[in-house]
């Protein structure tokens, strides 16, 4: 990266904090003084110095996106960063990040690149994945082209699918319509009708929750939103092409990962599937196998449902949402029953949205303001 001129630009991600009621949400944190600048020793060694602040003194998750087009999109990656940069920094003045532009982009030149920070102090965030935007070779299914470029903005996605755990907090927070007695023998039901209480069963806490329909799914993200004091469908169910380049994408790949563990080969010490385990496992139990992005398990363990209703998609190469209507909704991912085909990154399954079955389980996605 030659004698690049390295121009900033600033994004304070305001987020409401800490997953709890919008009456005692805390103070959302303050990106400033951000300023960049390659190091003239010959390195390819970018500096970056920002200052952050939250009222509260909550430690912050930080991500860093880079643009090389003046800011219309931030592709470019940024896989080795290091300093105050992740989870857990502490707020305060003259934060640092260094990254080798020389390691993640050999040969990079250029005069109009920007640098962004997002930072955010919401405990939850760091059981969620950034993806930052940018473009990525989406596996098409229009029945035209094998693959197709497809622009997406930045979004979060959940690390782990949701678990029994997670629904129980749904359910106690006067959502006891969403159990059904399938969940049984994973979720307990206690009390009297119109006083119920929810609780996972011993050793199930951590396993995806299931027997859930797609309108469950959503009602779990409409209920998140408004527990953390956001703004409605904050959190909502991923789009396919959200679900897909979390699960698939590489940066600089010209495809899509085979499986959502970036690789195009499995056995069962790397996933799920194939009756490996005979049944679910905890979310992330397999530690070493995850997607480019940090998700876990979305290859194998259970179907998650998507928001797209089933057709012809891409419906745009940016930000696409799928056909306008449908019969069906989306289902990705396969379970650990599954043949290595049915867990493949870009197989596509789909059912009614009404529909109960003991493998359909499902993770959120957040939209950025």
């Amino acid at each position: 990266m030659k004698a690049c001129a390295i121009t900033v630009a600033v994004l304070s991600c305001v987020i409401l904090g800490n997953g709890v009621s919008a009456e005692t949400n805390n103070n959302a944190p303050e990106v400033s003084n951000v300023t960049a600048s390659q190091r003239a020793d010959g390195s390819n060694v970018v500096d970056i110095y920002y200052d952050l602040q939250d009222a509260d003194g909550d430690a912050c998750v930080v991500f860093c996106t880079i643009s090389n087009d003046g800011g219309q999109t931030w592709a470019l990656v940024t896989r080795h960063v290091s300093g105050d940069v992740g989870e857990g920094v502490a707020p305060g003045g003259g934060k640092h990040i260094v990254w080798n532009v020389g390691t993640d982009a050999p040969g990079l030149t250029g005069g109009n690149f920007r640098a962004r920070i997002v930072a955010d102090d919401r405990n939850p965030m760091a059981e969620m994945c950034f993806v930052p935007a940018g473009t990525f070779s989406c596996s098409t299914w229009d029945g035209v082209a094998d693959w197709m470029q497809v622009y997406l903005s930045d979004y979060w996605i959940d690390k782990y699918e949701v678990t029994n755990e997670f629904y129980c907090m749904f359910l106690n927070a006067g959502n006891g319509d969403r159990w059904r007695t399938d969940m049984s023998s994973e979720i307990e039901r206690e009390g009297v009708p119109g006083a119920y209480t929810y609780h996972p069963v011993a050793g199930y806490e951590r396993r995806p929750v299931r027997w859930v329909t797609w309108y469950d799914a959503v009602a779990l993200c409409d209920w998140r939103s408004d527990s953390e004091g956001l703004p409605a469908g904050s959190y909502h169910l991923p789009t396919e092409a959200q679900w897909e380049k979390a699960a698939g994408w590489t940066p600089g790949r010209t495809s899509l990962w085979t499986y959502a563990i970036q690789s195009d080969s499995i056995s069962c010490d790397k996933v799920n599937y194939n009756n490996c385990k005979g049944t679910t496992t905890d979310v992330g139990y397999y530690t070493n196998s995850k997607s480019y992005y940090g998700c876990y398990d979305m290859s194998g363990n259970v179907w998650e449902w998507c928001a797209d209703w089933y057709g012809w998609y891409p419906s745009s190469t940016s930000d696409p949402t799928g056909p306008a209507s449908g019969t069906y909704r989306v289902l990705r991912g396969g379970l650990w029953g599954s043949s290595a085909t049915y867990v493949e990154v870009g197989y596509r399954y789909y059912d009614t949205p009404s529909y109960v079955r003991y493998d359909y389980g499902f993770r959120c996605a957040r939209t950025l303001e």
